[in-house]
């Protein structure tokens, strides 16, 4: 009968664990969280509250006003190799803005896009 219990226990642990809450004050940078966001590794959904496809986005707004404004090219990819550069911005934040745009529009797509400094 023990060896019952410790078996449910066990499981209902497991469960639990597998299944647990991830937080962004969890991450240091943005791009830990984002890595994590698109591997769908457990409790993935939590970190992004809002549904836009942006996790984390207090890290991705300090991350933002932390880099000095320059000049940004957008850079697209598909099945996760480049399929050229789309605008460039006079700033990485405005990059950043036509990116979000980018990634909410195109959703369930292979296109992913990235800011690069120019």
């Amino acid at each position: 009968m023990k060896k019952y219990i410790m078996i449910i226990i066990m499981f209902i642990l497991g469960t639990t664990m597998i299944h647990a809450k991830k937080t962004c004050s969890q991450f240091k940078k943005y791009q830990e969280a984002e890595k994590y966001y698109k591997a769908k590794k457990p409790g993935y959904k939590s970190l992004d509250r809002n549904h836009d496809g942006v996790p984390c986005q207090k890290l991705w707004k300090a991350e933002l006003s932390a880099k000095k404004k320059q000049k940004a090219i957008l850079k697209i990819y598909k099945y996760g190799s480049s399929a050229g550069y789309g605008q460039t911005f006079s700033s990485m934040s405005a990059c950043e803005k036509e990116r979000v745009k980018l990634i909410k529009s195109h959703k369930g797509t292979d296109y992913t896009y990235e800011c690069e400094s120019k």
